[in-house]
């Protein structure tokens, strides 16, 4: 572990860590008082930030097989996910996505982009459906 990570310090026993992890402290009193949104249909911890949670997860994710050895990803980025976002904001979305973990290449480290369209995405007007892949296709 210290070969990638070497800020960590090995603990003298595992209850230790367990007694002093500040989660313990602090996760029982937003789920106290935030039950009720908790239980609805999205992810509470990602409310309000689900392009950004989402681009930083690939590009973490990235970071992490490349320190790891692994020398090819295949990053998948799934269009309209959530379903309610806007067509500009999806490809604003894949474009940044792209750009970070593009940053990462080298020549021992190389990275295949493969948008996937979720079933949102194929719109039953062909208008629609046409400037959608269009716009896709600018990738």
């Amino acid at each position: 572990m210290n070969s990638v990570f070497n800020c960590f310090i090995p603990s003298e026993n595992v209850l230790k860590t367990s007694l002093e992890n500040i989660g313990a402290i602090f996760h029982p009193s937003i789920v106290l008082f935030n039950a009720a949104a908790i239980e609805r249909e999205y992810h509470f911890y990602f409310r309000g930030a689900d392009d950004i949670s989402y681009v930083v997860s690939a590009y973490i994710a990235a970071k992490i097989v490349k320190l790891n050895g692994v020398r090819t990803i295949i990053l998948q980025n799934m269009l309209n996910t959530p379903k309610y976002t806007w067509v500009v904001q999806d490809m604003a979305k894949s474009r940044v996505m792209l750009k970070l973990v593009k940053s990462s290449e080298d020549n021992n480290f190389r990275m295949f982009f493969q948008p996937r369209a979720g079933l949102d995405f194929f719109l039953p007007m062909y208008i629609k459906q046409k400037f959608n892949w269009l716009m896709l296709l600018q990738l």
